[in-house]
């Protein structure tokens, strides 16, 4: 079962691991992570965004798309500044 991307903020509460303390977590997120509550959506956070902000402050890349193997020939040419 896949798990809900829009969550309230007692699961958001426990998905992060803060024991019940709710303002705690938001007040953390708003000035640590820079996140909010979706707007329109009082209480509901989005979980991927909460995600990419954790990445982020990990300093890891999040959200990222891996980038196509690089035709080998292109990169030598782009290396050596010859014309492909």
């Amino acid at each position: 079962m896949a798990r809900a991307r829009i969550i309230d903020s007692a699961e958001l509460a426990q998905y992060l691991g803060f024991d019940g303390d709710s303002g705690a977590m938001t007040r953390w997120l708003r000035d640590e992570l820079g996140v909010k509550p979706m707007a329109g959506r009082r209480g509901k956070w989005d979980r991927r965004a909460i995600d990419a902000a954790l990445d982020r402050a990990s300093g890891l890349e999040s959200g990222a798309k891996p980038s196509e193997p690089a035709d080998p020939y292109l990169a030598w040419c782009e290396r050596v500044g010859e014309a492909p």
